[in-house]
């Protein structure tokens, strides 16, 4: 009986510590920077900041923002009519600017809206932008739902005009 109990607390430690590398491996995967394609020597790594399909902002817009004031209205605007209003993460613009894009309001199968890639190339930034599913999709029972996508991202500040493609 005791060797019995004894091999439980066993299989229980074990699988304490397996789920506890598990978890910090999750979490060290999402502080990952994002790169989808093959680096290169003109990628600027970034890192997301907000992602989803509910913001405030409910046009077709897409923003390069170096300054914190420009930033905290844009975050404004952003969670606005938000039943869970966030404070702004706190960013240095010193060393980093903000790239963000907004698809507008449309229904469930407009698609989510993501920023792929960011190039510093010599006369300009480049933000490589792609639409996919939004997640769970589908309409159910012939209702479409109503979304707002949007991708917010912080990589390093660059004074280079920012074009979006």
């Amino acid at each position: 009986m005791i060797s019995s109990n004894r091999r439980q607390g066993q299989a229980l430690g074990l699988l304490a510590a397996f789920l506890s590398l598990t978890t910090i491996a999750v979490y060290a995967r999402i502080a990952e920077p994002t790169l989808k394609k093959k680096p290169s020597d003109q990628d600027m790594p970034f890192y997301t900041v907000a992602k989803g399909t509910k913001s405030g902002i409910k046009s077709s817009e897409r923003f390069a923002i170096r300054d914190e004031d420009e930033w905290l209205s844009l975050w404004r605007r952003h969670k606005r009519g938000s039943m869970t209003p966030e404070v702004a993460p706190p960013l240095d613009f010193d060393e980093q600017m903000v790239v963000a894009v907004f698809q507008g309001e449309g229904t469930h199968d407009c698609g989510l809206i993501e920023i792929d890639r960011i190039r510093s190339l010599p006369d300009q930034v480049l933000v490589t932008l792609s639409e996919g599913d939004v997640p769970g999709g589908g309409q159910s029972q012939g209702e479409k739902t109503t979304t707002s996508c949007f991708h917010i991202v912080k990589t390093a500040r660059n004074e280079l005009p920012v074009t979006f493609q």
